[in-house]
């Protein structure tokens, strides 16, 4: 099984990051690709880092 590491770097995008993390999913499951996704947030200001995703 292919496995990869996707590094998300984030600057104010709290309305953005958790709609990106959906679209990777929905492209990586069904080609049962295992993945992490690591999120790495650049001091933002709109709460980026509190976002709760599923």
């Amino acid at each position: 099984m292919n496995k990869i590491s996707i590094v998300i770097p984030t600057w104010n995008e709290k309305g953005n990051v958790q709609l990106l993390i959906e679209r990777i999913d929905r492209a990586l499951k069904p080609k049962k690709i295992a993945y992490e996704i690591i999120i790495v947030d650049d001091h933002s200001t709109d709460r980026t880092q509190k976002k709760h995703f599923p």
